[in-house]
């Protein structure tokens, strides 16, 4: 008897057709038949306004969710940074791929770069809608100004052509999966920003697989165990941390066998200042150890 085709929802943009294709060649390995299903979200329609001023990250998944929830679609793929750390009821997170590059990648123009990073350097224009990119780059480069920039990245990079900033913050893994890092060197100075200063978002770089319990054991085919751990960590430290659209928060952690290393830089709501703090422990008291930081950070 042939198992009906696994129906994939994704958004439509490039780089979200690439990862919902690199999500289905693996099932295909695995002999499962995949038909892939594009869900325009409310984030892709509205590109103009800030995320935090419209309803946050949840743009990108809800009608992917609706979908999943009326069967629509079987699985949805998300760029797992853009996911909110809670599910809607009947849904989790079934799997994630093999995370790629975690951290983010400043761009400028050819020769511009150094001027703007360094310690009282060149003022400079940067276009994120990213409190996090924006607050943790002003806390190293006082003299940035922040515009909006919204947009695929093919859309960000246009703008930064055109002139409208004189610099961005992209993901390293979505420049790496477009395969167009390697062609931006030639016109633009990419830098790659440390990680112990410049905190990735929580879950940067892991294409997630969304669905109902059901299907979770078949997932398990494609799935990456310790990606996965790390998506776990890096999600209930947001939720601890009470992270929310608005909000300036990094997570990134690393997995040793049984145990994990959690290191998480955010911006106080109250004071605005940048704190960093870190975790270690084994991974079966997780929670238990990150909601210790948290609580003595808050003590």
């Amino acid at each position: 008897m042939c198992m009906k085709k696994l129906k994939v929802g994704t958004r439509g943009s490039p780089l979200a057709l690439i990862q919902a294709n690199t999500v289905c060649e693996n099932l295909h390995k695995n002999n499962i038949s995949t038909e892939l299903v594009i869900i325009q979200t409310s984030g892709d329609k509205n590109q103009t306004l800030p995320l935090s001023d419209i309803g946050g990250k949840v743009l990108f998944a809800k009608e992917l969710q609706h979908a999943l929830l009326i069967d629509e679609i079987d699985i949805a793929v998300h760029s797992l940074k853009d996911l909110e750390t809670t599910h809607p009821k009947g849904l989790q997170l079934l799997t994630t791929l093999k995370r790629d590059h975690a951290g983010d990648i400043f761009i400028a123009k050819k020769g511009c770069a150094k001027n703007y990073m360094k310690k009282n350097g060149r003022s400079f224009i940067l276009g994120t809608c990213s409190p996090r990119r924006q607050h943790f780059i002003q806390n190293l480069y006082p003299n940035t100004r922040v515009v909006p920039l919204r947009g695929n990245i093919e859309t960000r990079l246009e703008k930064l052509a055109n002139g409208q900033m004189d610099a961005t913050i992209l993901a390293a893994a979505g420049l790496v999966r477009l395969g167009i890092k390697n062609d931006l060197e030639q016109d633009y100075d990419l830098i790659m920003l440390d990680q112990n200063i410049f905190t990735p978002a929580s879950c940067q770089g892991i294409i997630g697989v969304e669905g109902k319990p059901h299907l979770y054991d078949m997932m398990q085919c494609i799935g990456h165990a310790p990606t996965y751990a790390q998506s776990v960590l890096e999600r209930y430290a947001v939720h601890c941390f009470q992270g929310t659209c608005h909000s300036a928060i990094g997570a990134l952690s690393t997995i040793k066998g049984t145990n994990f290393h959690l290191k998480i830089q955010y911006q106080e709501p109250e004071t605005k200042k940048i704190i960093y703090c870190e975790v270690s422990g084994a991974l079966s008291k997780y929670k238990q150890l990150i909601e210790n930081v948290f609580k003595e950070i808050k003590a």
